[in-house]
């Protein structure tokens, strides 16, 4: 038997690569990472309530359930997971909206813990092809029910092409129709060549100016850390943990409610740059070894039969120490 298994259903993407990279190293070097649960594990971690779906009332018990946002397209809206989220031990999500809402709906307090990034693999310095034109980066899957925003984000492209030369780069899939819209309005965009490659990934940030979210609703947004900690600023709507990571008067983070107040943001950017280590300075409590000492609070009651022995072992340990006047005995 071991202690933890992380139940990630199939195909999610490189963000949780990371995070499964990260707990093995800072938590749970033994931890399994499969599809679906498997029967021999102490602890669940479902990734998201739908790969929840199928585990057993006694494996949940025994399970910690993340939940990133609520899909405002159905079918992933929060009633159709509220059975799994009472049911499961714990629930732990990555921002503060989705804290509010768990009020909002008169559930039990969620764990908060954000997600995290590598500082070291992300980290700011020279930017390759910043300059002119200023350069504008969109980054992350292009989903087909719009909730990344892609008509926010022709119409605020297309107004900061007419005060201003920009170039944009699109990293993810799914953004063509997006780009092929730009260019009929005659703004230039391209599709990083490593979109699928994340090792490619912190030589993108060193492409741009800025990184421009417009979705509708996000977890994260995570390409909003890899961002910020390569010293790019980012301009967004007000999801995820975005008005968290925001400081007001400091422009590395900026939140708009609307095209127009974005294209301001961006201007300005372009008009007066910001200083990347200054930048990157906002994500420095956000790296994964602080993320993992929170999972490691979470996962900490380890039931198995040999942490069980180990625990009366430091038990007695600590009483021999005791009884020789608080020194260790060789």
């Amino acid at each position: 038997m071991f202690n933890l298994n992380i139940v990630q259903g199939g195909g999610v993407g490189w963000v949780f690569d990371r995070f499964g990279d990260a707990i093995r190293e800072h938590v749970d070097p033994e931890l399994v990472i499969t599809p679906h649960a498997i029967p021999d594990a102490n602890q669940y971690l479902f990734i998201a309530p739908q790969y929840a779906a199928t585990a057993t009332k006694e494996q949940l018990s025994r399970s910690t359930v993340m939940i990133h946002h609520i899909n405002p397209f159905p079918p992933f809206d929060l009633a159709s997971r509220v059975h799994i989220l009472k049911a499961a031990k714990r629930v732990v999500v990555t921002n503060k909206i989705m804290v509010d809402l768990f009020r909002k709906f008169k559930l039990a307090p969620p764990k908060l813990i954000h997600h995290g990034i590598d500082t070291e693999k992300f980290a700011p310095g020279l930017r390759g092809l910043v300059g002119e034109p200023f350069t504008i980066g969109i980054c992350g899957r292009n989903h087909a029910d719009m909730r990344k925003g892609p008509k926010r984000i022709i119409s605020i492209l297309v107004q900061l092409s007419k005060i201003m030369p920009i170039r944009v780069v699109f990293n993810g899939l799914g953004w063509e129709p997006v780009g092929e819209m730009l260019a009929q309005h005659g703004v230039n965009s391209t599709l990083w060549h490593g979109s699928m490659a994340y090792e490619t990934y912190p030589a993108y940030y060193k492409t741009i100016d800025a990184l421009l979210i417009a979705s509708e609703v996000e977890g994260g947004p995570y390409p909003a850390l890899e961002a910020l900690a390569t010293g790019v600023p980012v301009v967004s709507t007000r999801v995820g943990y975005m008005p968290e990571l925001e400081v007001p008067e400091i422009r590395n983070v900026q939140l708009y409610d609307g095209p127009a107040e974005a294209v301001g943001m961006l201007a300005r950017l372009k008009e007066i740059p910001t200083h990347p280590r200054d930048v990157a300075m906002t994500v420095a409590d956000w790296t994964w070894p602080a993320v993992c000492r929170r999972w490691s609070e979470v996962f900490k009651t380890k039931i198995s039969k040999s942490n069980e022995i180990s625990k009366s072992n430091e038990i007695s340990k600590s009483n021999e120490i005791s009884k020789n006047g608080g020194h260790e005995t060789c």
